[in-house]
């Protein structure tokens, strides 16, 4: 370490560990640096060999490239619950034959589902003033099932963005 050009600080952060001899490895994860691999001799200096170098160079992408999996095998998951999800309340609201069942299953399901405390369907007048028509709420809140409501955050311009299929 005392014949590499370290700042000060970080030399002095080797020597508060009695590194003597330290190399490292960047470790990408998607593309990005995500951190090092960092590998000390605490009894002597030494000169690293080659193959030392090329090994913690070939095990740290080893590790960006496993972390990028686990990356990739937990947005599987995660889209394999949501449509897990979906499918099971696409066959929910199969079974519903009335407006308001499907409503209720709707909001119910889509409250467990993102864990919310409530979730509402408001639905529109011709005048675009609006009613809560379902509801589904954890106990101890407040019911709004049924309120009219001129909502202030339907304005003209949403409205069209939500005519559109904004989310």
């Amino acid at each position: 370490i005392e014949r590499t050009n370290l700042s000060p600080s970080c030399l002095a952060q080797l020597r508060k560990l009695n590194a003597k001899a330290c190399l490292i490895a960047p470790i990408f994860r998607e593309e990005q640096l995500f951190g090092l691999l960092i590998a000390q001799d605490c009894s002597n200096p030494r000169s690293w060999q080659q193959f030392e170098l090329d090994l913690l160079g070939q095990i740290a992408i080893q590790v960006g490239f496993a972390l990028d999996r686990a990356t990739l095998l937990q947005q599987i998951e995660t889209e394999k619950n949501q449509n897990e999800a979906i499918f099971n309340f696409s066959r929910r609201l199969g079974k519903s034959l009335s407006e308001e069942d499907i409503l209720s299953t709707t909001v119910e399901e889509v409250r467990k589902e993102i864990r919310a405390d409530r979730v509402v369907v408001y639905s529109f007048n011709p005048d675009w003033s609006g009613y809560i028509s379902a509801e589904a709420v954890v106990p101890g809140w407040r019911h709004a099932l049924d309120r009219k409501i001129e909502d202030p955050c339907i304005s003209e311009d949403l409205r069209q963005a939500y005519i559109n299929g904004r989310v």
